[in-house]
């Protein structure tokens, strides 16, 4: 399992959601095992979603950092249902974009994140509130899983100035990602089920 590069299309992809009827318990399992596994092996990586290694369903694993206890945690299904407190610019890049610049990204201080573990083959459903860097890492990550990357969260000029100096074969292609429209198209399925 490798970490895909943007401008690899797949990253402005809207991933699906799992199903333990449609993808066999084993195989998430397996799945998210090997993105631990990935995340634990780059240096400066906190967050890995399913995206990013080319397995086009909504999940993430990352580093959650609870006071001096560091894990990795997974996340499958996950939806921000909340974002509030005040927002903060910090400095972000991306595994998927090594050639590209950090820059500063304004997100949301706290989230309450509802999302599902797998427990015994079924989903469970889970929900607590997060903040500091964990909301900006659940934040990021979900992003990826909407088919959005970190650029796509600043101005346009300094995302083009930025993409053009790290990726000129491309820089005419300089998508700014799915649609609002388009992601609550492809979440719909989410709505319609029972918690």
């Amino acid at each position: 399992m490798e970490v895909i590069q943007w401008p690899d299309s797949r990253l402005l992809q809207i991933a699906n959601l799992i199903d333990v009827s449609v993808t066999p318990p084993e195989e998430i399992e397996e799945k998210i095992e090997a993105m631990k596994l990935v995340l634990s092996e780059e240096t400066h990586g906190v967050g890995l979603a399913a995206t990013q290694v080319g397995w086009m369903r909504r999940a993430f694993v990352m580093v959650h950092l609870d006071g001096e206890c560091t894990s990795y945690k997974s996340f499958l299904n996950p939806e921000i249902v909340k974002q509030y407190g005040d927002t903060s610019l910090d400095w972000e890049g991306c595994l998927s974009a090594k050639k590209a610049a950090q820059l500063q990204v304004r997100r949301f201080e706290t989230v309450d994140l509802r999302w599902e573990d797998l427990v015994c083959g079924e989903l469970v459903s889970r929900e607590e509130t997060f903040s500091g860097l964990n909301a900006r890492i659940i934040q990021h990550e979900v992003d990826h899983l909407d088919g959005k990357m970190y650029f796509h969260r600043v101005p346009a000029n300094v995302r083009n100035s930025m993409l053009k100096k790290a990726y000129p074969p491309v820089s005419t292609r300089l998508s700014s990602g799915p649609s609002k429209e388009e992601i609550m198209l492809k979440r719909g399925k989410r709505k319609n089920r029972s918690r």
